[in-house]
């Protein structure tokens, strides 16, 4: 079980950026976070690259910094820690296993700690700064049983769309043969978008409205 933290042992050293090609494109629906520690309309918060976050843990300072890609998706986000001379060698898919392995290899125990509280996450001020400059905050919708999370929006004079229009992106993980795959959906008269890397993904182009 993963150890909870006081949430004052937390500083934000650096906020991050946001980035267009990240949280706005094929894999945006792993750039973003689930805001469910506090009651606000807005239900998400961007995975800001460089964000850089500071605990303090025994009388020991660890920082957890956020990049792009990990050995297993170049493209998703890779958290990085580092304390004094430690630091970790590649970085890892998700925050608790950063710091998890810098704290055993210092302290020689396996205690484990929550990523999105030894992140900041779970703080009200930090996450509230996260929010800084979002012009547009995606959100999921089900159909069925397949959760779409919609990353952009366009509109039209169309009656018959519901004034939708070009610009509309959304993403869907559903089962392609025996593998599962993430598929991209949207409206732009944009050359088709190819697939590359690791994690790959289908576009399914939509008719547009105009």
């Amino acid at each position: 079980m993963a150890k909870r933290v006081c949430q004052a042992q937390v500083t934000l050293l650096e906020l991050g950026i946001l980035d267009e090609t990240l949280h706005y494109g094929p894999y945006s629906r792993y750039w973003w976070k689930t805001n469910k520690a506090f009651d606000q309309d807005i239900s998400y918060f961007p995975i800001r690259v460089g964000q850089k976050t500071q605990i303090i843990l025994n009388d020991r300072k660890f920082i957890i910094t956020i990049v792009v890609g990990h050995p297993g998706n170049p493209d998703l986000p890779g958290y990085v820690c580092q304390s004094d001379t430690f630091c970790t060698k590649n970085p890892a898919h998700n925050p608790s296993t950063a710091i998890s392995s810098i704290y055993t290899s210092i302290f020689n125990t396996k205690t484990r700690y929550s990523g999105p509280l030894i992140i900041g996450w779970t703080n009200y001020e930090i996450v509230s700064q996260l929010l800084i400059d979002v012009s547009f905050f995606p959100f999921f919708f089900n159909l069925g049983q397949i959760k779409i999370f919609v990353f952009g929006i366009g509109s039209s004079s169309r009656e018959d769309w519901n004034k939708g229009g070009s610009g509309y992106q959304s993403s869907l993980i559903h089962m392609y043969g025996n593998k599962q795959g993430l598929y991209m959906l949207f409206n732009s008269k944009m050359p088709s978008i190819q697939s590359h890397l690791h994690l790959s993904y289908i576009t399914v182009r939509l008719v547009s409205p105009d």
